[in-house]
C-alpha cells in the first residue's frame, strides 16, 4: 500500500430496542505519521460485555481503553504480533482485577476483537465470539473463530457437518476477557490486503442476525457509512434477533485507492484520510 492510499472507517453502535444500556464498544486507533504506521498500524478494536448490571458495559469500555494503551507502549523492535498478544492479556488482568476490586463487577467479562493495520497485512488478536470479516468484491472471509460452544461442537463433528446440530444455544461463549486472571488469545494473519478491500469488525448482535453473505453484500455495494447504517438498522429491526435482547456494534474500514488526497471528514464517527501521514 503506498503513501497515496487511503483508509476510510465508520463506527455504529446501537443498544438493541429493548435494553437500557449498550454493552458494546469499540475504538479506532489511527496511525498519525509513517513511522507510527510502520511500528504500529492502525488499531481497530470491537468489544462486547457480559456481566450483571453494568459489569458487561465497564468490561468492554476498559478493554478498547486498555488495550491500545498497552499497545501504544510496545518498542518499535517488539514484534507486533507479540505486542498485540501481550496488550490483550494485559488488558484482560485489568478488566479481572476491577472485578475483584468491586463486588458490583465480580465476574464481569468481555469478547474483545482487535486488527491492526501494517505494511505487511492485517493482524488479528481475540478471544469470544465477536467477529472480524475481510470482504474482497462479493467474497466473504471470517478471519476470526468463535470461541462459542456452538462453534466448538461444530468444529468436533468434522467438515461436513453443517454447523451445530439443533438446539445448541449459539450465544455460550467458552472464552472471554475479564473472568480469569489470564486469557487464553488466538492472534491470526498477517493477511494480504488489496485495494478495495473491507474489513468489519462486529458483536454477535450483528452476526447472529444476518448471514456472511448479506453483510458482504452491503459491505461490497454502499459507502462505508451508509453500508454501517444499513447494516445496524436490519439487525435492530421489529423481529430480528437483535430486536429486544442485543446491542450492536460495527466497525468498517476500507481500503481505496484515491492518491494525495488529504481530506478530514467527520459525520458520526466517519473519517476519510490517509493510510500514511508525512512525519
Amino acid at each position: 500500500m503506498g503513501q497515496g492510499n487511503t483508509l476510510q472507517f465508520h463506527v455504529r453502535s446501537h443498544v438493541g430496542r429493548k435494553r437500557s444500556t449498550n454493552q458494546d464498544s469499540a475504538t479506532v486507533v489511527p496511525a498519525e505519521t509513517i513511522k507510527a504506521y510502520r511500528d504500529h498500524g492502525w488499531l481497530l478494536i470491537v468489544a462486547d460485555g457480559m456481566g450483571a448490571h453494568a459489569g458487561g458495559e465497564e468490561a468492554s469500555r476498559l478493554a478498547v481503553s486498555t488495550v491500545p494503551d498497552f499497545y501504544s507502549r510496545h518498542e518499535p523492535q517488539q514484534s507486533p504480533p507479540r505486542a498485540l498478544r501481550q496488550s490483550l492479556e494485559q488488558a484482560n488482568r485489568e478488566i479481572h482485577a476491577a472485578g475483584e476490586r468491586d463486588l458490583a463487577y465480580k465476574g464481569m467479562g468481555t469478547t474483545c476483537s482487535a486488527l491492526v493495520i501494517l505494511p505487511q497485512g492485517a493482524l488479528i488478536g481475540h478471544i469470544g465470539d465477536s467477529r472480524v470479516y475481510r470482504v474482497r468484491g462479493r467474497t466473504v472471509e471470517q478471519l476470526s473463530r468463535d470461541h462459542s460452544l456452538a462453534w466448538e461442537i461444530a468444529a468436533a463433528s468434522g467438515p461436513d457437518a453443517n454447523g451445530a446440530p439443533p438446539g445448541v444455544p449459539k450465544n455460550i461463549i467458552t472464552r472471554s476477557m475479564g473472568p480469569h486472571h489470564e486469557a487464553d488469545i488466538d492472534l491470526e494473519g498477517p493477511f494480504p490486503i488489496a485495494p478495495g478491500d473491507h474489513f468489519i469488525l462486529c458483536s454477535d448482535g450483528l452476526s447472529g442476525c444476518l448471514s456472511d453473505e448479506e453483510i458482504a453484500l452491503f459491505a461490497a455495494e454502499l459507502p462505508t457509512p451508509d453500508a454501517t447504517a444499513a447494516l445496524v438498522n436490519l439487525a435492530t429491526a421489529p423481529g430480528s434477533f437483535s430486536w429486544w435482547r442485543q446491542s450492536v456494534c460495527l466497525v468498517r474500514c476500507s481500503f481505496g485507492g484515491l492518491r494525495n488526497k488529504a481530506s478530514v471528514c467527520f459525520e458520526q464517527g466517519c473519517l476519510l484520510a490517509p493510510l500514511l501521514r508525512s512525519a
